[in-house]
């Protein structure tokens, strides 16, 4: 599942949302936060840049760069990011927790290969997440302002990412905010798929954040399904469509 440079720099680059979201650390991260030592040289604390590191790496597996099974080299990636083996060891490790990267025979480390009915399962479990949470959620905690309002500065996928990781992190549990943005950043890639094939997703878009900040329960949970619903039953073209762009990379480069 790969798209090409476009996508990877809107990832690094669109930091337009509020700063619980996901790309607006990718700013830090391209911000290392160098302290100066007594001699005078930039030196980058080791957990800043373990975590740059991360944030680098899980943007470009967001941005499918790499296709399902395509083994990831520690050293080859840490020159690329400009960090040392250790940090870049590091990140990967959060990803294999996070279920974004496998732990390769051998040594280094894997892109997960999805199925169609993996990625069926992801959907459902996300949507379950989703009314769980908003059943759960206070209503002066849902979120604002509305995340639609900025589709023309940042793409659609991403304004989608957006809205359920802002979902996330309005709530309270702890757990819940953690599974609900591990389904949701596993599911970017799919949603680089659904624009490819499914149409009136900006309105669509809409109609969800409208009844997630403002709907009934009944209406507000018959549109999230509705949603999730959609995609379930169109898991086959979207499946489809994330395995068969262009510009698909093989290896790390």
């Amino acid at each position: 599942m790969t798209f090409g440079n476009s996508s990877r720099n809107c990832l690094r680059s669109s930091f337009v949302i509020s700063p619980p979201l996901w790309h607006a650390l990718l700013l830090k991260a391209g911000r290392p936060g160098a302290r100066i030592d007594s001699g005078g040289a930039s030196v980058s604390p080791e957990p800043v840049v373990a975590e740059r590191a991360y944030l680098l790496l899980k943007a470009d597996i967001m941005a499918g760069r790499w296709a399902p099974g395509i083994l990831l080299i520690e050293r080859g990636l840490a020159a690329e990011y400009g960090v040392s083996v250790s940090p870049l060891r590091d990140a990967a490790q959060r990803l294999v927790g996070e279920h974004m990267l496998e732990i390769a025979a051998g040594g280094g480390y894997r892109i997960p290969v999805q199925t169609q009915d993996m990625l069926r399962s992801l959907y459902r479990w996300h949507s379950h997440l989703v009314r769980l949470i908003m059943k759960a959620m206070r209503p002066d905690a849902l979120p604002r302002p509305p995340i639609s309002s900025l589709i023309g500065t940042t793409s659609l996928p991403q304004a989608t990412t957006n809205l359920f990781l802002t979902l996330a992190d309005a709530c309270e549990d702890p757990e819940h905010t953690r599974a609900l943005k591990s389904a949701t950043e596993r599911l970017h890639q799919a949603r680089l798929g659904e624009a490819q094939i499914m149409r009136n997703l900006t309105q669509e878009l809409q109609m969800v954040e409208v009844a997630t900040i403002s709907g009934r329960d009944h209406d507000r949970f018959e549109v999230l399904w509705a949603y999730h619903r959609r995609r379930i039953r169109r898991v086959d073209r979207i499946f489809e469509a994330i395995s068969h762009l262009p510009n698909q990379y093989t290896s790390i480069g």
